[in-house]
C-alpha cells in the first residue's frame, strides 16, 4: 500500500488491476504485430476482424475530422420522427432493435422457474447517474445544479437539434433533469431486488398492455413483435410497479422534454464512439467529477477495452491462445475439486441445517458444473468490420442484440459463457448451476504452479470457494441443483439461516468510509457478495488443511520463512483484495456495487473465521478475534470455540 501509487486515469487500483495489466501487455503485443499467432491458434480472418476494428479506434485523425457528425446523424432523424407518446415508444423500439436499449430494457433472458426456457424480459432503466439516490439525496442538490444540469445542457447542444438555442437548451435541461428525478423515485432501489422470488413476475401481452398500455406502441414498433409473443406467451420482470408508474410519467411529460431527455442518453452513449474532443465532456462529468480520476486514459487502452467488449470471444481467444497452455486448466481443476470436498464437509458439520436440506445442499454441490480458461467454442462475428469506428460499434451492437434474440424459442445452452477468457474476474450462475473461471485469473497473486499452495488455496481458491458459495447465499440459495428457482429448504432451517445472515448484514453495515458526511457500507446491498466472501475463505482454508494433512509433516510442517502454511494463506487471501481507490469512487461504490470496498472485504470475513484468530494469536474481545460476536454461516459452531 505504502509502495504502490493510484494511477492517474484510474479511480482504483488493486490486484485485479495489476493482472489486468498484465494481461492487456500480452494482447496488446499481438494488436501491435510484436506477437505472431498461427493459424492453429487463431484463422488469420478472425484476426484481422479485431486488428480492423483496434485500428479504426485508435485512428484519432479520422475520428477529429468527422467530430460530431456521426452523432448528429443518427439522432437527428430520430428525434424529428417523434410527434407525439407513440411516436416516442415507437422510437424506443427502433434503438431496441439496435441493441441500443434507453429509458428501459428488452431482451431476452432464462425462465427463473424453468431454467431449460428462454423467455422475454423487461428490466428498468433510464437513469445517467450511478444510482437513484443520486437524485433524491439532499447532499447530492449541489452536484445537480452546477455540475449534471449544465452538462445536460452541453449534450443537447452538442446534437445542433433544430430550433435549439442556448436560451432553450437550458430551459430543456432542467426539465430532463426533472424528468429524471421523477424517473428515480418510481425506480426499484436495488436492495428491494435481492430477493428472486418475490421479485419474479411474468405477465400476458394483455396483461402487459393493461398494466402498462404504452407498451403496446413499443411492442408494435418491434420488428419481430409477433415471434416473441409466440415463442414466449408471457414477459418476465423483476420491476411491475416501475412500467406501470413510467406510463403514468410518460402521459403527464411533454413531448419535447421526452425528445430531449433521449438526445441527452444517445449523447452520452453514443459520443463514447467518437473523438477524444466529442466524448471529452462526458469524461469529465462522470469519471472527474463523479469519481475522482485525475487524468484521461490513453486512447490505445480505452480501445482495447472497446475490443474487449465488442469482440470479447476474438480478444479471450488471442490471450489464451499465448497464455493460457500446457496443465495449467488441469491443475486449476485440481483445488477446485479440493475445495468443493472442502465445503461437501463443511455442510456436513453445519448444525442450523437438518439432514434432509443438507442431503439436497450436497446433491447440488454434486451437479456444479465448472468451467475453466475458455469456452469449448468461439463465436464467429459475422458483422463487417471496417475503417469506420463509430459504424463498426454500431454494427457489432446490432449483431449482438440480434445474436440474443435469436435464442428464443431454442434449449438454454448450459455451457455459454457470458465473460471474456481475457477478463479477470469469475461468476457463479444460479439458472445453470456453474462456476467460470476465465484464464485471466488463473495467475499470479491469485494463482502460480511455483507458488506454495498455502499461497494458492489463499488466492485462487477463496476466489473459487467465493463463487461456489453464491449457489448457497441468500439468493443462489433459492436455485435447486439444475438452476430451477424454488423454495427447497425447510422453514426452520431457513429461518436459522436468516438469522445467521442478518448478523452479517448488520455487521457490515457498521463499516464506516472515509469522507464526509458519515457513510456506511450498505450491508442489505452487499450481502450476497459478504456471504461469499465469507465462504470462500473458510472453505478454501478448510480445503487447505485437509491438503496439508496429507503432506510430510501434516499441516504443522508447513513453514514458510517466518511465516506458518495458516498465517501465508491468509496473507494471500488479503493481497487479492489489496486496493486503493479515490474516495469519491469509493463512495459511489458503496451505494451501487454489491461489493464492499476492498479493506472491509477482508477485515469482514476474516472477523468471522476462528482459524485467523488462531494463526494469528488474536486476544479474545480484540478487534479481530471478537469470540463470540462473530457471525458464523459457514463455519462449524464448534471452531468458534477453538480461537
Amino acid at each position: 500500500m505504502k509502495d504502490t501509487k493510484l494511477p492517474g486515469d484510474h479511480t482504483s487500483w488493486d490486484s485485479f488491476s495489476v493482472v489486468a495489466k498484465r494481461v492487456k501487455s500480452i494482447v496488446k503485443d499481438i494488436l501491435d504485430g510484436k506477437t505472431t499467432l498461427t493459424d492453429d491458434q487463431m484463422p488469420k480472418d478472425v484476426l484481422d476482424k479485431l486488428l480492423t476494428f483496434y485500428q479504426a479506434c485508435n485512428d484519432e485523425s479520422k475520428l477529429e475530422k468527422m467530430g460530431s457528425k456521426p452523432l448528429q446523424a443518427f439522432v437527428k432523424p430520430l428525434l424529428a420522427s417523434i410527434k407525439d407518446k407513440k411516436s416516442f415508444m415507437q422510437a424506443l423500439a427502433h434503438l431496441s432493435s439496435q441493441g441500443l436499449d434507453k429509458l428501459f430494457g428488452f431482451g431476452i433472458s432464462v425462465d427463473p422457474k424453468h431454467p431449460l426456457v428462454h423467455i422475454t424480459s423487461l428490466s428498468q432503466g433510464g437513469l445517467l447517474l450511478p444510482d437513484r439516490s443520486y437524485y433524491l439525496k439532499t447532499q447530492h442538490n449541489k452536484m445537480l445544479q452546477s455540475q449534471y444540469q449544465p452538462f445536460i445542457n452541453r449534450t443537447l447542444l452538442l446534437l445542433k437539434l433544430n430550433g435549439v438555442s442556448k436560451k432553450m437548451g437550458n430551459r430543456l435541461s432542467k426539465r430532463v433533469l426533472a424528468f429524471e428525478k421523477e424517473l428515480a423515485k418510481i425506480t426499484v432501489d436495488r436492495t428491494k431486488l435481492r430477493d428472486p422470488i418475490k421479485t419474479y413476475h411474468k405477465y400476458t401481452k394483455d396483461e402487459l398492455f393493461q398494466l402498462a398500455p404504452m407498451m403496446a406502441d413499443y411492442f408494435e414498433a418491434q420488428h419481430r413483435n409477433k415471434e416473441y409473443w409466440q415463442k414466449s406467451p408471457k414477459i418476465y420482470t423483476s420491476t411491475p410497479t416501475f412500467f406501470q408508474d413510467l406510463d403514468k410519467l410518460i402521459s403527464k411529460t411533454k413531448i419535447s422534454t421526452l425528445k430531449a431527455y433521449l438526445g441527452l442518453h444517445l449523447g452520452v452513449s453514443l459520443s463514447s464512439w467518437l473523438s477524444d474532443k466529442v466524448s471529452y465532456p462526458a469524461f469529465k462529468f462522470f469519471d472527474v467529477d463523479l469519481e475522482g480520476v485525475k487524468e484521461r486514459m490513453p486512447r490505445w487502452k480505452r480501445c482495447y477495452s472497446a475490443a474487449d467488449s465488442y469482440l470479447p470471444d476474438i480478444v479471450g481467444r488471442a490471450f489464451a491462445a499465448v497464455a493460457f497452455k500446457g496443465d495449467a486448466k488441469a491443475k486449476a481443476q485440481t483445488i477446485i475439486q479440493q475445495i468443493e470436498a472442502g465445503f461437501n464437509s463443511t455442510l456436513n458439520q453445519l448444525s442450523w441445517l437438518d439432514d434432509t436440506t443438507r442431503a439436497k445442499a450436497q446433491f447440488k454441490l454434486s451437479k456444479l458444473v465448472d468451467m475453466i480458461g475458455y469456452p469449448n467454442k468461439w463465436y464467429q462475428y459475422k458483422a463487417q468490420i471496417g475503417a469506420n469506428h463509430f459504424n463498426n460499434v454500431l454494427a457489432l451492437n446490432k449483431e449482438s442484440n440480434e445474436r440474443d434474440l435469436n435464442h428464443l424459442g431454442k434449449p438454454v445452452d448450459r455451457t455459454k459463457w457470458s465473460m471474456s477468457a481475457a477478463e479477470v474476474n469469475a461468476y457463479y450462475s444460479p439458472e445453470t448451476n456453474s462456476i467460470v473461471f476465465p484464464a485471466a485469473i488463473l495467475q499470479p497473486p491469485f494463482y502460480d504452479a511455483h507458488s506454495p499452495m498455502a499461497a494458492n488455496f489463499g488466492g485462487i481458491g477463496s476466489v473459487m470457494g467465493h463463487e461456489l458459495t453464491h449457489g448457497y447465499d441468500d439468493q443462489g440459495r433459492l436455485y435447486g441443483p439444475h438452476g430451477t428457482l424454488h423454495s427447497w429448504w425447510k422453514k426452520k432451517t431457513a429461518a436459522r439461516f436468516t438469522q445467521r445472515v442478518q448478523c452479517v448484514a448488520k455487521q457490515y453495515s457498521q463499516f464506516q468510509l472515509p469522507g464526509k458526511p458519515a457513510a456506511f457500507v450498505n450491508g442489505n446491498l452487499t450481502l450476497g457478495e459478504d456471504l461469499a466472501d465469507n465462504g470462500g475463505v473458510q472453505n478454501s482454508f478448510k480445503a487447505y488443511t485437509r491438503w496439508a494433512a496429507k503432506q510430510p509433516g501434516g499441516l504443522a510442517a508447513q513453514k514458510f520463512g517466518e511465516l506458518t502454511g495458516p498465517q501465508l494463506f491468509f496473507y494471500s487471501f488479503g493481497q487479492i483484495w489489496c486496493n486503493k481507490q479515490t474516495e469519491k469512487a469509493e463512495r459511489m461504490q458503496a451505494v451501487t456495487d454489491v461489493h464492499a470496498p476492498g479493506r472491509f472485504r477482508v477485515n469482514g470475513a476474516l472477523q468471522n473465521t476462528p482459524a485467523f484468530a488462531q494463526a494469528f494469536g488474536c486476544k479474545v474481545g480484540s478487534k479481530m478475534n471478537p469470540g463470540k460476536g462473530r457471525c458464523l454461516v459457514w463455519t462449524p459452531d464448534d471452531e468458534d470455540n477453538k480461537a
